[in-house]
């Protein structure tokens, strides 16, 4: 397996690596359902602790479950009726247990610094939007009617008579004469005619 970088995994195969360990630690022949499923749980969620990327850290986790319940169980045979002798062989035990424990988890440490393998990304096709129709022009302002040549060669209407045209004043009523006038009618004095041959005086 190329450790180089980190191949991640779906989640499906990750599911089946967690149950592959499940079965091998955590349903021992002594235990109940009840004990086993108990067992599992505690694996799997100390598992997603570590928050695994690929199969190599999930195994990685795995172990290091399984190397703190040998040391739980481990430092319960120490509490048991056991003979001085093989309470201190246990408890070498336990220590070279922790030491590997602390190893694993420096490795799985290191294993964390790994880049994520590069993958090609294939890009979805982007559905293109249907073109928006263009702005509907306004309708054109209706033009006034041309007048016919009937209605230009038909003369203006008169104009409407005024009040003062519909009722004309009456006649103004003749002054009366002076008495100078009135002498002059009745005595018109006549010019004596010229002769042609005598000038006239100027």
């Amino acid at each position: 397996m190329n450790t180089l970088t980190c191949e991640p995994i779906p989640n499906v195969v990750a599911h089946e690596m967690l149950q592959n360990i499940s079965l091998a630690i955590c349903h021992p022949a002594e235990a109940s359902p009840e004990q086993a499923a108990s067992l599992t749980r505690q694996l799997v969620y100390t598992a997603l602790a570590f928050d695994p990327r690929d199969g190599l850290e999930i195994q990685l986790a795995g172990m290091v479950y399984g190397h703190c319940g040998l040391i739980l169980d481990s430092m319960k045979d120490v509490q048991s009726g056991l003979t001085p002798m093989e309470k201190l062989r246990i408890k070498r035990n336990i220590v070279d247990m922790d030491k590997k424990l602390l190893a694993l988890l420096r490795e799985y440490r290191a294993e964390r610094e790994r880049p994520a393998a590069q993958r090609p990304t294939v890009q979805a096709p982007v559905a293109q939007q249907p073109e928006a129709p263009p702005p509907k022009a306004p309708p054109p302002e209706p033009s006034p009617p041309e007048p016919s040549p009937a209605a230009e060669a038909a003369p203006d209407p008169a104009p409407a008579a005024t009040p003062a045209a519909s009722h004309p004043r009456p006649p103004a009523a003749p002054r009366p004469a002076t008495p100078q006038q009135a002498a002059q009618a009745a005595h018109p004095v006549h010019a004596p005619p010229r002769s042609p041959g005598v000038p006239g005086r100027r």
